[in-house]
Protein backbone atom coordinates (compact mmCIF):
# COMPACT_ATOMS: atom_id res chain seq x y z
CA UNK A 1 0.00 0.00 0.00
CA UNK A 2 1.45 3.37 -1.02
CA UNK A 3 1.20 6.17 1.56
CA UNK A 4 1.14 9.84 0.59
CA UNK A 5 3.78 11.47 2.81
CA UNK A 6 2.85 15.00 1.75
CA UNK A 7 6.41 15.64 0.54
CA UNK A 8 6.42 17.79 -2.61
CA UNK A 9 9.09 16.96 -5.16
CA UNK A 10 8.04 19.45 -7.83
CA UNK A 11 8.24 22.67 -5.80
CA UNK A 12 10.88 25.36 -6.15
CA UNK A 13 11.92 24.55 -2.58
CA UNK A 14 12.65 20.94 -3.49
CA UNK A 15 14.62 21.99 -6.58
CA UNK A 16 16.63 24.45 -4.50
CA UNK A 17 17.33 21.85 -1.80
CA UNK A 18 18.30 19.06 -4.23
CA UNK A 19 20.78 21.34 -6.02
CA UNK A 20 22.31 22.41 -2.71
CA UNK A 21 22.53 18.95 -1.19
CA UNK A 22 22.04 16.33 -3.95
CA UNK A 23 23.11 13.47 -1.65
CA UNK A 24 20.64 14.31 1.11
CA UNK A 25 17.06 13.06 1.29
CA UNK A 26 14.35 15.72 1.04
CA UNK A 27 11.80 14.87 3.71
CA UNK A 28 9.90 18.12 4.24
CA UNK A 29 6.27 18.99 3.65
CA UNK A 30 6.41 22.31 1.81
CA UNK A 31 4.06 25.27 1.72
CA UNK A 32 4.76 28.32 -0.43
CA UNK A 33 2.86 31.62 -0.48
CA UNK A 34 3.15 34.91 -2.33
CA UNK A 35 1.58 37.87 -0.56
CA UNK A 36 1.55 41.65 -0.20
CA UNK A 37 2.14 41.62 3.56
CA UNK A 38 5.91 41.31 3.25
CA UNK A 39 7.89 44.35 2.16
CA UNK A 40 9.10 44.73 -1.45
CA UNK A 41 11.19 41.72 -2.51
CA UNK A 42 11.26 40.34 1.05
CA UNK A 43 10.84 36.67 1.89
CA UNK A 44 11.00 34.42 4.92
CA UNK A 45 11.34 30.75 5.71
CA UNK A 46 9.96 28.86 8.71
CA UNK A 47 10.38 25.33 10.02
CA UNK A 48 7.94 23.59 12.36
CA UNK A 49 8.80 19.93 12.70
CA UNK A 50 8.95 18.66 9.10
CA UNK A 51 6.78 21.47 7.72
CA UNK A 52 8.91 23.91 5.75
CA UNK A 53 7.16 27.14 4.78
CA UNK A 54 8.41 29.86 2.46
CA UNK A 55 6.59 33.16 2.00
CA UNK A 56 7.49 35.69 -0.68
CA UNK A 57 6.47 39.24 -1.39
CA UNK A 58 4.21 39.20 -4.46
CA UNK A 59 6.89 40.90 -6.58
CA UNK A 60 8.94 37.69 -6.57
CA UNK A 61 6.26 36.01 -8.68
CA UNK A 62 7.44 37.99 -11.74
CA UNK A 63 11.11 37.07 -11.18
CA UNK A 64 12.76 34.24 -13.12
CA UNK A 65 12.49 30.90 -11.30
CA UNK A 66 16.28 30.37 -11.37
CA UNK A 67 16.73 33.57 -9.35
CA UNK A 68 13.96 32.49 -6.97
CA UNK A 69 15.79 29.20 -6.46
CA UNK A 70 18.87 31.20 -5.47
CA UNK A 71 16.76 33.11 -2.91
CA UNK A 72 15.44 29.85 -1.48
CA UNK A 73 18.93 28.34 -1.33
CA UNK A 74 20.12 31.43 0.52
CA UNK A 75 17.31 30.95 3.07
CA UNK A 76 17.84 27.18 3.32
CA UNK A 77 21.51 27.65 4.16
CA UNK A 78 20.66 30.11 6.91
CA UNK A 79 17.98 27.77 8.25
CA UNK A 80 19.47 24.28 7.87
CA UNK A 81 23.24 24.48 7.38
CA UNK A 82 25.11 22.85 10.26
CA UNK A 83 28.73 22.68 9.13
CA UNK A 84 31.12 25.47 8.19
CA UNK A 85 31.33 24.03 4.67
CA UNK A 86 27.55 24.13 4.25
CA UNK A 87 27.31 27.66 5.65
CA UNK A 88 29.86 28.87 3.08
CA UNK A 89 28.22 26.99 0.21
CA UNK A 90 27.64 28.93 -2.99
CA UNK A 91 25.84 27.93 -6.17
CA UNK A 92 25.16 29.38 -9.59
CA UNK A 93 21.62 30.20 -8.44
CA UNK A 94 22.83 32.02 -5.32
CA UNK A 95 25.15 34.13 -7.50
CA UNK A 96 22.19 34.96 -9.75
CA UNK A 97 20.19 35.94 -6.66
CA UNK A 98 22.97 38.13 -5.24
CA UNK A 99 23.41 39.94 -8.56
CA UNK A 100 19.66 40.46 -8.80
CA UNK A 101 19.53 41.95 -5.28
CA UNK A 102 22.13 44.53 -6.23
CA UNK A 103 19.85 45.69 -9.06
CA UNK A 104 16.64 45.91 -7.00
CA UNK A 105 17.06 49.65 -6.20
CA UNK A 106 17.04 50.35 -9.95
CA UNK A 107 13.71 48.52 -10.33
CA UNK A 108 12.24 50.38 -7.37
CA UNK A 109 13.21 53.95 -8.36
CA UNK A 110 9.97 54.81 -10.14
CA UNK A 111 7.96 53.90 -7.04
CA UNK A 112 9.60 56.46 -4.79
CA UNK A 113 7.42 59.22 -3.43
CA UNK A 114 10.10 61.85 -2.99
CA UNK A 115 7.58 64.45 -1.80
CA UNK A 116 6.84 62.26 1.22
CA UNK A 117 10.42 62.58 2.46
CA UNK A 118 10.97 64.61 5.60
CA UNK A 119 12.69 67.92 4.91
CA UNK A 120 15.32 67.36 7.61
CA UNK A 121 16.33 64.04 6.09
CA UNK A 122 16.28 65.40 2.57
CA UNK A 123 18.49 68.35 3.56
CA UNK A 124 20.93 65.97 5.24
CA UNK A 125 20.94 63.71 2.17
CA UNK A 126 21.69 66.73 -0.05
CA UNK A 127 24.56 67.90 2.15
CA UNK A 128 26.20 64.47 2.18
CA UNK A 129 25.59 63.99 -1.52
CA UNK A 130 27.37 67.26 -2.25
CA UNK A 131 30.27 66.67 0.13
CA UNK A 132 31.04 63.00 -0.54
CA UNK A 133 29.31 61.87 -3.74
CA UNK A 134 29.68 64.84 -6.13
CA UNK A 135 25.87 65.09 -6.26
CA UNK A 136 25.81 61.89 -8.32
CA UNK A 137 23.70 59.77 -5.97
CA UNK A 138 20.01 59.56 -6.84
CA UNK A 139 17.68 60.35 -3.95
CA UNK A 140 15.98 57.38 -2.36
CA UNK A 141 13.00 57.15 -0.05
CA UNK A 142 13.84 58.85 3.26
CA UNK A 143 11.76 58.31 6.38
CA UNK A 144 11.73 58.41 10.14
CA UNK A 145 11.39 55.11 11.98
CA UNK A 146 10.46 54.27 15.56
CA UNK A 147 12.44 55.68 18.47
CA UNK A 148 15.10 52.96 18.47
CA UNK A 149 18.44 52.76 20.28
CA UNK A 150 19.73 49.55 18.70
CA UNK A 151 19.06 50.15 14.99
CA UNK A 152 19.91 53.84 14.71
CA UNK A 153 19.47 53.98 10.96
CA UNK A 154 19.25 51.51 8.11
CA UNK A 155 19.42 51.22 4.35
CA UNK A 156 17.02 48.74 2.76
CA UNK A 157 18.51 47.29 -0.42
CA UNK A 158 15.14 45.85 -1.39
CA UNK A 159 13.23 49.10 -1.77
CA UNK A 160 16.07 51.66 -1.85
CA UNK A 161 15.08 53.47 1.34
CA UNK A 162 16.88 55.00 4.29
CA UNK A 163 15.19 54.95 7.68
CA UNK A 164 16.50 56.95 10.65
CA UNK A 165 15.43 56.43 14.25
CA UNK A 166 13.07 59.16 15.43
CA UNK A 167 15.42 59.50 18.39
CA UNK A 168 17.41 61.88 16.17
CA UNK A 169 14.60 64.18 15.01
CA UNK A 170 16.02 67.00 17.12
CA UNK A 171 19.67 65.92 16.97
CA UNK A 172 22.46 68.33 16.00
CA UNK A 173 23.12 68.51 12.26
CA UNK A 174 26.47 66.72 12.50
CA UNK A 175 24.82 63.72 14.19
CA UNK A 176 22.09 63.34 11.58
CA UNK A 177 24.62 63.84 8.79
CA UNK A 178 26.91 61.05 10.07
CA UNK A 179 23.98 58.63 10.26
CA UNK A 180 22.87 59.65 6.77
CA UNK A 181 26.38 59.35 5.33
CA UNK A 182 26.74 55.85 6.79
CA UNK A 183 23.54 54.67 5.10
CA UNK A 184 24.39 56.42 1.83
CA UNK A 185 27.64 54.45 1.79
CA UNK A 186 25.56 51.27 2.00
CA UNK A 187 23.52 52.48 -0.97
CA UNK A 188 26.66 53.33 -2.93
CA UNK A 189 28.79 50.26 -2.13
CA UNK A 190 25.96 47.71 -1.90
CA UNK A 191 27.36 44.44 -0.49
CA UNK A 192 29.87 41.69 -1.18
CA UNK A 193 29.20 37.99 -0.83
CA UNK A 194 32.13 35.89 0.42
CA UNK A 195 32.09 32.34 1.77
CA UNK A 196 28.31 32.36 1.80
CA UNK A 197 28.12 35.53 3.90
CA UNK A 198 26.95 38.97 2.83
CA UNK A 199 29.42 41.64 3.89
CA UNK A 200 28.45 45.31 4.03
CA UNK A 201 31.03 46.87 6.36
CA UNK A 202 34.01 46.11 4.16
CA UNK A 203 37.47 47.72 4.56
CA UNK A 204 36.57 50.12 1.75
CA UNK A 205 33.34 51.04 3.55
CA UNK A 206 35.22 51.78 6.78
CA UNK A 207 37.90 53.77 4.95
CA UNK A 208 35.34 56.02 3.34
CA UNK A 209 33.28 56.37 6.52
CA UNK A 210 36.38 57.65 8.33
CA UNK A 211 36.52 60.56 5.89
CA UNK A 212 33.68 62.17 7.85
CA UNK A 213 35.03 65.15 9.79
CA UNK A 214 35.24 64.71 13.59
CA UNK A 215 33.68 61.26 13.32
CA UNK A 216 34.90 60.09 16.75
CA UNK A 217 33.50 63.17 18.51
CA UNK A 218 30.13 62.84 16.76
CA UNK A 219 29.95 59.15 17.69
CA UNK A 220 30.38 60.16 21.35
CA UNK A 221 27.44 62.56 20.96
CA UNK A 222 25.36 59.69 19.58
CA UNK A 223 26.38 57.43 22.49
CA UNK A 224 25.29 60.13 24.94
CA UNK A 225 21.87 60.41 23.28
CA UNK A 226 21.46 56.64 23.45
CA UNK A 227 22.40 56.48 27.13
CA UNK A 228 19.92 59.22 27.93
CA UNK A 229 17.13 57.48 26.01
CA UNK A 230 17.85 54.12 27.65
CA UNK A 231 17.73 55.70 31.08
CA UNK A 232 14.38 57.33 30.30
CA UNK A 233 13.09 54.11 28.74
CA UNK A 234 14.01 52.09 31.83
CA UNK A 235 12.09 54.50 34.02
CA UNK A 236 9.07 54.23 31.71
CA UNK A 237 9.21 50.43 31.96
CA UNK A 238 9.34 50.51 35.75
CA UNK A 239 6.34 52.86 35.87
CA UNK A 240 4.36 50.76 33.38
CA UNK A 241 5.07 47.39 35.03
CA UNK A 242 4.20 43.94 33.66
CA UNK A 243 1.43 41.46 34.41
CA UNK A 244 0.20 38.05 33.36
CA UNK A 245 2.03 34.78 32.78
CA UNK A 246 4.14 33.87 29.80
CA UNK A 247 2.19 32.33 26.93
CA UNK A 248 3.45 29.01 25.65
CA UNK A 249 4.15 29.01 21.91
CA UNK A 250 4.95 26.07 19.63
CA UNK A 251 8.55 25.46 18.63
CA UNK A 252 9.08 27.50 15.50
CA UNK A 253 12.24 28.44 13.69
CA UNK A 254 11.87 31.35 11.33
CA UNK A 255 14.32 33.33 9.25
CA UNK A 256 13.56 36.44 7.25
CA UNK A 257 15.43 37.63 4.23
CA UNK A 258 15.77 41.37 3.99
CA UNK A 259 18.62 43.82 3.81
CA UNK A 260 18.97 46.59 6.34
Amino acid sequence: MEIDSGVQYDSLVHKAYSRLWPDKEFSYVVSEEYNRRLGPFNANISLRGKHLGVKYNLQWKKVDSEIQIGLIQHLLIRMLAKTVVDKKKSTFNIKLYNNFCKQIPIYMTDDHDLEANCNLLRESFTRMNTEFFDNLMSECTLKWGNIAVRRLASYNFNNDSITVSSLFKEAPQQVLDLLMYHEMLHKDLQFNCKNGRMRTHTPEFKRRENLYSNKAAVEKEIEGMIRKRRKNGKNDLINKGTSGSKRQVPMLKKIQDFFR
